[in-house]
C-alpha cells in the first residue's frame, strides 16, 4: 500500500494506493478529501500515484460532487436513521442504543419476510460489511450490513427481501429477478438510490 498527498487547484488530496486482483484502474471517493486507488498487483505504486497526478484534476472535481451530495443526503452535525436526518440535539439515542434499536428492526424485518416468501435463514449475522449491503452464503447463513439501519425502511425492506430471494436463486439469474419482482416490484428504483445515496451513510 502506498499514501500521499497531491495538491489540486482548490484542495489538497490524500490519496492510498492498493494492490488488487483486478485488471483495471479504480478509483474511489472515501471522503470530503482523500480516495483510494486499486490497481492492479503486476503494476507499480509509482504508476498510481502518477495516474492521480495526471488526474487531479478531475478527481478535485469529483470529491467536490461528493461534498456537494453529501451536505444534501447528510448534512454535518446530523444523524441518519432509517432514512430520517436528525440534528444530534434531535437525537436522544446513544451510537449504541441506535444500533441496538435498528438491529431490532432489522431482525422483525428479516422473520416477517422470510413467513411471506417461505424461506428460512440458517443464521443471521448484522454487522459492517465493506462493499455489500447484505450476502447470502451457500449454507444458507446471511450477513447483513449494519448500516443499513440508516436507510428508509423500504431501502431496507429491499436488501432483506433480495438476500432471502437467494436462498431460492443462488445467483443473480432472469429466474432470481422474477422471483424477487413477485415481493418488491420496485427492485430496480431500490438499486438506484443505494447506487447513489448508500456511500453517504
Amino acid at each position: 500500500m502506498r499514501e500521499g498527498k497531491i495538491k489540486a487547484s482548490r484542495i489538497t488530496i490524500q490519496y492510498k494506493i492498493i494492490k488488487r486482483s483486478k485488471k483495471n484502474y479504480i478509483l474511489r471517493i472515501k471522503d470530503e478529501i482523500s480516495v483510494e486507488l486499486s490497481i492492479p498487483k503486476r503494476d507499480s505504486y509509482i504508476n498510481g500515484v502518477n495516474f492521480i497526478n495526471k488526474n487531479k484534476e478531475i478527481i478535485e472535481k469529483k470529491i467536490i460532487d461528493y461534498e456537494k451530495k453529501l451536505r444534501v443526503i447528510k448534512p454535518k452535525g446530523t444523524i441518519k436513521f432509517l432514512g430520517k436526518i436528525l440534528s444530534e440535539k434531535e437525537n436522544n439515542l446513544t451510537q449504541e442504543k441506535m444500533e441496538e434499536k435498528g438491529i431490532k428492526i432489522l431482525m422483525n424485518k428479516i422473520k416477517k419476510w422470510s413467513d411471506i416468501i417461505g424461506v428460512s435463514p440458517l443464521q443471521v449475522r448484522i454487522k459492517p460489511l465493506k462493499t455489500a449491503w447484505g450476502i447470502c452464503y451457500s449454507n444458507g447463513n446471511i450477513s447483513l450490513n449494519i448500516k443499513l439501519i440508516k436507510a428508509d425502511p423500504k431501502i431496507i425492506d429491499y436488501v432483506i427481501i433480495h438476500e432471502l430471494c437467494h436462498l431460492i436463486h443462488h445467483n443473480h439469474s432472469k429466474e432470481f429477478w422474477n422471483e424477487l419482482k413477485k415481493y418488491y416490484p420496485d427492485y430496480k428504483e431500490a438499486k438506484i438510490v443505494l447506487k447513489n445515496e448508500g456511500r453517504f451513510y
